[in-house]
């Protein structure tokens, strides 16, 4: 007897709770979507649909208890994602994932600080996605990155990190794994020391 078809009457009679993450992602597709449930491992050729246009997606990685699918592009705002396989009827485990703008930095303030890092740094933002975490680092450079936290639904803060060598540098942020460049360059300077004084003495 055929376990995927025990699988499919089970999953089509039954509340079968499925989780997937992450919720949201960028217009422009690409993100890795992940299905948890179990059994997936007898599904044939399984798959994603996304929306009321019926995109398929085929997955990209399948185990035991997850599906991986891969975001394709569309408009911004919630679609519906089912997933489905070859030897099953119809779709199951319907969920919502909502597609968001890029995020763009409009201001980042201050401009410079030292090289041992923790300057805080605010940054304003449009199409901000407030429920990511969020991190700063330096484009081109490795250092450690910093973690941030938001002010409200258009600004975030994090300490500019550490790093070895002055001049300008661009800041980026990390939202859940996607990066967007500031746009706005940051002056990493030397921690300044009194060398003397003069006068030495005054009334």
């Amino acid at each position: 007897r055929d376990p995927a078809s025990d699988w499919s009457s089970d999953v089509c009679s039954s509340d079968l709770l499925l989780v997937a993450f992450p919720t949201h992602g960028p217009t422009s597709g690409g993100t890795a979507i992940t299905i948890k449930g179990d059994r997936f491992d007898q599904l044939k050729e399984p798959f994603c649909v996304f929306g009321g246009n019926l995109a398929i997606q085929s997955a990209a990685a399948v185990t035991e208890d997850s599906i991986t699918c891969m975001s394709p592009p569309s408009s911004k705002g919630n679609v519906s994602v089912a997933v489905g396989a070859k030897n099953i009827e119809g779709w199951f485990s319907t969920f919502s994932f909502l597609y968001v703008s890029a995020p763009r930095v409009v201001s980042m303030d201050p401009t410079t600080g030292f090289l041992t890092g923790g300057t805080l740094l605010t940054f304003k933002l449009t199409d901000l996605p407030f429920s990511a975490e969020v991190s700063c680092g330096i484009d081109g450079r490795e250092v450690v990155r910093t973690s941030g936290r938001y002010l409200d639904q258009s600004a975030v803060v994090c300490e500019s990190p550490r790093t070895q060598t002055g001049g300008l540098v661009i800041i980026d942020l990390h939202f859940a794994g996607e990066s967007v460049r500031s746009g706005f360059g940051f002056r990493y300077l030397e921690k300044f020391a009194v060398g003397s004084m003069t006068p030495s003495l005054g009334q």
